[in-house]
């Protein structure tokens, strides 16, 4: 019952112990803060401001995008992004 932190997990992962479904503790407010501070904010800038893994800073950003959210554009070799 309820979420615990697996020891096998990253430290942002909880695991609810019924389903044994992880799931991340940070919220899309919390990604779409980073990107709102920042001045073309990279992905790694994200994960940065946020307190996580590129990866999980990356795929909640996509989602976040899919959502029409937050929209990204290359720059250079970055991908940057804004607000929509």
């Amino acid at each position: 019952m309820g979420k615990t932190r697996s020891h096998g997990a990253m430290p942002y992962d909880e695991r609810d112990e019924e389903t044994g479904q992880f799931s991340p503790t940070f919220s899309d407010s919390d990604f779409l803060e980073a990107v709102g501070d920042g001045d073309l904010p990279t992905t790694s800038d994200v994960a940065d401001a946020v307190g996580c893994e590129y990866r999980t800073a990356y795929e909640r950003l996509n989602r976040l995008e899919d959502e029409s959210r937050v929209q990204s554009k290359t720059v250079g070799n970055s991908l940057v992004w804004q607000l929509s």
